[in-house]
């Protein structure tokens, strides 16, 4: 997960590369697991001699599922907007930057990072082009859906929230804290490995 490179986006720093780990200690559980993982994972094939090794850090993934379940994050999180519920607790924040990648390319990622020879060691960010910035926002989202699915009868609607209702809503959950970094903030994530060493046309 690219969460393992930029956590919950530290104020203090705006642009993301493979080299980055996140701080620890700024971490929820869950997300801190996936940190840890990763670390021990590089431990394990330190050497190089046996195992050798690529990370592919995606972003929010979004595109086509082969599947009706919907116990992950980025299908729970579509299921909240056609629902029109608000995310966290009673919002969906309008006004929040959000980087997406394809499934698609995640997929072909992972083939291509096992092709690609003298790789060992790499660390691979996903992340499609127009949204690298951060140039998405949940609105951006949603008025996507829209076009395709208002005409069923779905409200597709995100409010504008405001830094102090964001501020409010963190004192309840502190792992969305996070969130008050993202208002009206972009984060530039670095998709130039992936593109020229695997070869990843990413989709739009």
């Amino acid at each position: 997960s690219a969460l393992t490179t930029f956590g919950h986006f530290p104020k203090n720093k705006k642009y993301f590369t493979e080299k980055d780990w996140a701080d620890e200690s700024q971490l929820p559980p869950y997300d801190r697991s996936k940190l840890q993982a990763e670390r021990a994972a590089w431990e394990s094939v330190a050497d190089g001699k046996e195992l050798e090794m690529v990370s592919i850090l995606p972003v929010f993934v979004t595109g086509p599922t082969l599947t009706k379940s919907e116990r992950f994050s980025s299908m729970h999180f579509i299921e909240l907007l056609f629902r029109n519920t608000r995310f966290p607790f009673i919002f969906i924040p309008k006004n929040l930057n959000l980087c997406v990648v394809d499934v698609r390319d995640v997929a072909l990622a992972h083939v291509k990072a096992m092709e690609v020879a003298g790789n060992h060691g790499r660390r691979y960010l996903l992340c499609e082009a127009a949204s690298k910035n951060f140039g998405f926002t949940f609105d951006d989202v949603a008025f996507i859906l829209r076009q395709e699915f208002e005409q069923f009868g779905y409200k597709l609607k995100p409010i504008s929230v405001g830094i102090l209702l964001l501020k409010a809503s963190a004192k309840l959950d502190k792992d969305m804290e996070f969130l008050i970094n993202c208002y009206k903030t972009k984060y530039d994530i670095d998709n130039t490995p992936a593109i020229k060493e695997l070869g990843i046309e990413f989709i739009d």
